[in-house]
């Protein structure tokens, strides 16, 4: 499993990406989980350290 964080403030781009990466993940039979951050506080409060990979 591929643990990915996505840090924006803009939810669309969020919502964008973790399309394509769930659409990725279809394609592949890779299970990902996705963790999506909106502000910078947050990230740092809540980052879980079995991410693997962070789009900032």
């Amino acid at each position: 499993m591929i643990h990915i964080a996505i840090f924006d403030d803009e939810k669309d781009f969020v919502a964008y990406l973790t399309g394509l990466l769930n659409q990725y993940a279809a394609e592949t039979g890779e299970e990902i989980k996705i963790t999506a951050y909106y502000e910078g506080m947050e990230l740092i409060k809540k980052y879980d350290t079995t991410t693997d990979l962070i789009f900032a």
